[in-house]
């Protein structure tokens, strides 16, 4: 049973869990107007750095599972913005960004840019340092 000091302590799971989504909506209303959500535009970003890649290192990458990526890939690709290739002589296929895909996220680049200002505008230089850091500590757990 829990003591009334743990009853009295927010659950860090709800609290991220709310920043998480406050934060998603803020850059999925920035690009709204683009027809794509931020998780899909991340994933135009990701192909855009990476280049050609295979399904595993794009996921390790964006670190999601591949259901999730092949989820949204579909998304994607039903739209043009990237295609799927086996490769050569292999099982492993390769995902790339189209020019229709790159054209999209050059588009979204300054909407998104502007929610970022918003967020940015929100904390201090030192509050941004500070929460990335922690941040990259809770991503680490995932990979214990």
């Amino acid at each position: 049973m829990p003591t009334a000091e743990q009853k009295a302590q927010p659950c860090c799971c709800i609290h991220l869990r709310s920043a998480a989504r406050a934060v998603t909506g803020l850059y999925d209303a920035a690009i709204e107007a683009s027809g794509l959500r931020i998780t899909q535009f991340a994933t135009l970003k990701t192909l855009h750095r990476l280049g050609p890649t295979c399904l595993n290192d794009l996921a390790e990458a964006m670190r999601l599972d591949r259901t999730t990526l092949v989820r949204n890939l579909e998304l994607l690709k039903k739209q043009g913005l990237v295609e799927e290739n086996r490769r050569a002589g292999g099982k492993a296929r390769l995902v790339r960004i189209t020019g229709q895909g790159e054209a999209k996220r050059r588009e979204i680049e300054p909407l998104r840019d502007r929610a970022r200002e918003k967020l940015h505008a929100a904390l201090s230089e030192e509050e941004r340092d500070t929460l990335h850091a922690l941040l990259d500590k809770l991503q680490g757990l995932r990979e214990d």
